[in-house]
Parts: structure tokens; sequence; C-alpha cells
């Protein structure tokens, strides 16, 4: 149990330079889950993977290190790389949801006005229908009044006839 306790703890040190942003939940749950996997007893013949084993050459070990080492700065850099990927689209989304916000503040700023102007528009086309009722009206008495002049006119007109024909005769 206590071999156990130990490669946990390794476990740990090593995931925790990976994993940085595990809560201790998450944390939790994969010690629980190698635990188990340890306590397991084995269901095949039991392989003996310590380095004696491997090679008793201290250059293939070298090598093997050295690779492993260069494996993990890799997914060092990797991961390093998609955090700093993560972290500008983040940035980029922010800025697009601020200019979104800015746009929208100057539309609605942009309506207001429109609809201020067509407020005025409409009163104005308001007061120019009354207007054009009111001279409407205006040419029917005029039209009326012309034409009770012009027959009043002809009818003096025939009364002067009638008084010049009855001198005449």
């Amino acid at each position: 149990m206590e071999e156990s306790n130990k490669l946990i703890h390794e476990y740990e040190d090593f995931a925790s330079s990976f994993l940085p942003n595990l809560t201790s939940f998450e944390s939790n749950m994969i010690s629980s889950v190698i635990i188990t996997e340890f306590n397991r007893k084995p269901q095949g013949p039991i392989v003996n993977c310590s380095p004696s084993f491997i090679s008793n050459n201290s250059s293939t070990s070298d090598e093997t290190d050295e690779s492993s080492m260069i494996i993990n700065e890799r997914k060092h850099r990797r991961m390093v790389s998609n955090r700093e990927s993560a972290r500008r689209s983040r940035v980029r989304k922010q800025r697009q949801l601020n200019e979104l916000f800015t746009q929208v503040a100057r539309l609605t700023n942009e309506n207001q006005g429109l609809m201020t102007k067509l407020n005025r528009f409409l009163e104005f086309h308001e007061e120019v229908l009354q207007e054009n009722d009111k001279l409407k009206k205006q040419i029917l008495e005029l039209k009326k009044l012309l034409s009770e002049v012009q027959l009043d006119n002809t009818y003096t007109t025939l009364g002067d006839l009638i008084f010049f024909r009855g001198r005449s005769s």
C-alpha cells in the first residue's frame, strides 16, 4: 500500500505539470482511478519493466530519457501554444463582442434620430393635408362666388338690352 501511495504522489507531481488547471475534485478522481488500477490483480503474465531488464546499456537508457524529454518538451510547447491560441481567441471574441455592443448603441441612436425625423415629417404632412383641404374648400367657394357674379352680370347685361330696346322703339 505504501508503494501505491508513493506512485500516486509521483503521478500527481507528474500530472500537475501537464494538467495544472484540474480542480481538486478532478485530481482526486484521477487518483482514485490510479489506486483502483494499481491494486487490481494482474490478469496476465507479469512482465518486468525495470530499467535493468530493459537494457543493461546506459546509452540506451540515456537515449530513452532523452527521447521522453523531447516528447515531454513537445507536449509542453504544444500545451503552451494551445493556451496562447485559446487566450487570443478569447481576446478576439471579447473584441468582437465589444464592437457589437458599440454597433448596437450606434444603431439605436441612429434609429431614434430617424424616428424623430419621421414623426416631424408625419406632423408636417398632416399640416400640409389640412392646408390642402382648406385651400380646396376656398377654391370651391371662390368658384361658386365667381359663378354667381357671372350669372348676375349676365342678368344685368340682359336688363340693359331690354332697357335699350324699349327706348329705341
